[in-house]
């Protein structure tokens, strides 16, 4: 580690020398010696080589695997909401095409509110009668129960937007309950049909590690993860894996450590704030709320 930070520190100072010149220079603009400024500079490159020499690592995260058991569930408050399709009359309300070029189609985009804040919006579908978004976010949100949901369904008309359809949803935790999906119907005849379920899942373990002087720690666990669940908090140092020690171990080392006994679970001795600990984690379902 320590030569390594040497070498990194040696090359930065190397590499301001010349772009700023000679010790002349440098005395005479600057009124310093070249010695002590370099001194300077590889000192800065030690503290901070660290965090460019390690980068923060994630362990594995994929789809669920065929059959796999979602245990735990997912949150109770916790939901998988977009808007899966639309379809559009073939004119406004009162008999206008919804555009005056091509097919006279609209240009739809979605906006979702929970409790009169905007959850999400769609991008826009060019020339569509029955849009489906399929470039959109799709993501997991936190919706409180008793929420009222609201969707508008525009026209994006550059001049002047023009509303499709606005409905409103209330208690829709309750209204998406059985069937995990909203179909609503729009004055004029348009519909709108929303997915909203319980979390979807991703798998894996949940956590983020980096390297550091006294080995690896780690850096950031997902919310409701195995990690989370298991007990690894962020600032844990590991000082076993399997029950090979793994205080000074390189990148190689640890990597290997993790990825090729994850199928199979880890056992991890760690070092907390309240004292060293045992926490095995086997991998399963990770419900984040971002995207999936």
């Amino acid at each position: 580690m320590q030569s390594s930070l040497t070498s990194n520190a040696r090359r930065f100072v190397d590499w301001i020398r010349a772009r700023l010149g000679s010790r002349r220079w440098l005395r005479d603009q600057a009124g310093l010696e070249l010695a002590g400024a370099s001194l300077l500079l590889a000192t800065a490159a030690a503290s901070s080589g660290c965090a460019v020499i390690y980068p923060e690592l994630e362990t594995p995260v994929s789809a669920p695997p065929p059959g796999a058991e979602f245990d735990p569930p997912p949150p109770p408050d916790l939901f998988y909401v977009s808007v899966a399709r639309a379809e559009i009359p073939p004119r406004t309300r009162d008999g206008r095409p919804w555009d005056d070029t091509g097919p006279g189609a609209p240009d739809p985009f979605a906006i979702v509110f929970i409790n009169g804040e905007e959850l999400f919006k769609t991008p826009t579908e060019s020339d569509s009668f029955e849009p489906t978004w399929k470039n959109a976010t799709r993501k997991n949100y936190t919706i409180p129960k008793g929420a009222d949901l609201k969707v508008e369904l525009w026209n994006d008309n550059p001049i002047n937007p023009q509303p499709i359809c606005i409905q409103t949803v209330r208690k829709v935790r309750r209204e998406a309950e059985e069937t995990g999906e909203l179909d609503l119907y729009c004055d004029g005849g348009g519909r709108i049909f929303i997915e909203f379920r319980p979390a979807d899942a991703r798998w894996g373990m949940g956590f983020f590690y980096e390297l550091r002087a006294e080995g690896p720690a780690i850096t950031r666990v997902m919310q409701h993860s195995p990690a989370s669940r298991a007990g690894l908090r962020s600032g844990d140092q590991i000082l076993s894996i399997n029950g090979r020690t793994m205080t000074g171990a390189d990148e190689k080392v640890v990597r290997s450590a993790i990825n090729s006994n994850i199928k199979g679970g880890l056992k991890f001795e760690v070092r907390s704030s309240s004292g060293i600990k045992t926490v095995e984690v086997n991998e399963g379902p990770i419900y984040t709320s971002g995207q999936l």
